[in-house]
């Protein structure tokens, strides 16, 4: 018989006030061609990241600190990156709003 190891799961509820509110931003990933996708997201009123994850929850792409300003661009290119499909998270001051993207050859 193999060992195991104590461990704790923590389930709690989520926090819908906090995706409704980032999700009222309006922020918009749209395919540049040549699997290159530009994010956009206005009115940056709070410290914000910007992250790319791949199905396995592993961060492949981060930008931190984005500046406050009123519109926020940025060219996503994700030429090197194998088939599949990613999310584009952004976290924004508490909250969190994430979008899926897919990666085709």
């Amino acid at each position: 018989w193999g060992e195991t190891e104590d461990y704790t799961v923590v389930i709690v509820e989520p926090v819908i006030d906090a995706v409704n509110e980032l999700n009222s931003i309006n922020w918009e990933v749209s395919m540049q061609g040549n699997n290159q996708f530009l994010v956009s997201i206005p009115e940056i009123k709070a410290e914000s990241t910007l992250r790319v994850i791949n199905h396995l929850g592993q961060t492949l792409l981060t930008t931190f600190d984005i500046p406050y300003q009123t519109d926020y661009t940025q060219v996503l290119n994700l030429r090197n990156f194998p088939n599949g499909v990613y999310s584009v998270v952004v976290t924004h001051g508490n909250h969190v709003s994430s979008k899926s993207i897919m990666v085709v050859r």
